[in-house]
């Protein structure tokens, strides 16, 4: 694929998405990157759910790093 054809595709997918948003919840850097990893495994609407929690409990990557696995798992396994 060429750049003029790239070019051309994004814009007709600009012609039919006029404000594309992300399905994920998110409000930085860090909660993007632990949504986007848990996304591989199950829906956007299951992350968002385990999230809202997950956000509380570890707010960075700092506290998250701190976790103990057997808890994690506990709050991502469904």
């Amino acid at each position: 694929m060429n750049k003029n054809t790239s070019n051309e595709i994004i814009k007709i997918l600009e012609e039919i998405i006029k404000n594309p948003k992300p399905e994920l919840d998110f409000k930085n850097n860090y909660e993007l990157i632990c949504a986007v990893i848990l996304s591989a495994q199950t829906k956007d609407k299951n992350v968002n759910a385990i999230t809202k929690d997950l956000f509380l409990k570890y707010p960075d990557f700092y506290y998250l790093s701190k976790a103990k696995y057997e808890q994690l798992e506990e709050m991502i396994r469904p």
